[in-house]
């Protein structure tokens, strides 16, 4: 059976794992889960989904956790605000294992239902990796051509 939830902390040691998979294989970062888990996980993403700050979805296959999707509308209060009103694609990663099934379209458009109506669109930042490119525009979103300042990583938006 295939769900998209809420975070819920059922599914902590999940997205411990998911996290730090991300993390290390999509973003070539190493560090210690350890240190992942106290400085990213619940320092940041889990502080900020508490706030009301983020929204934090789980692909749920089978009953564990394969899949997530972090995202926002940005405000004065977010820690990364481009774009005031709009809502932003902070993160979103599935386990390699069940990758090219659908679960990723399937979170960003769970995340977009959610923001519209809320927002004038959705944006995100990309890296340079063609696969990842070609994913969203396949879902309907624009590159602009656009660096960012901090990361350098292209925009790529989508109106409603």
């Amino acid at each position: 059976m295939v769900e998209i939830k809420k975070f819920e902390n059922r599914y902590y040691q999940d997205f411990v794992g998911l996290f730090c998979d991300y993390f290390a294989l999509d973003l070539g970062e190493d560090a210690p889960t350890q240190v992942i888990k106290d400085k990213i996980i619940d320092a940041q993403v889990l502080k900020d989904f508490e706030l009301g700050d983020t929204y934090l979805d789980l692909l749920i296959l089978d009953g564990v956790a394969r899949g997530f999707i972090i995202y926002q509308i940005d405000s004065e209060r977010s820690d990364w605000n481009k774009r005031t009103g709009f809502g932003f694609i902070r993160e979103l990663y599935v386990d390699r294992n069940y990758r090219k099934c659908g679960y990723g379209s399937m979170l960003l458009k769970n995340a977009e239902d959610m923001l519209r109506g809320k927002t004038n669109g959705v944006y995100l930042t990309s890296d340079e990796k063609p696969y990842v490119k070609d994913f969203y525009i396949r879902n309907g979103y624009t590159n602009e051509h656009i660096r960012d300042d901090y990361n350098n990583d292209e925009y790529f938006v989508k109106y409603f």
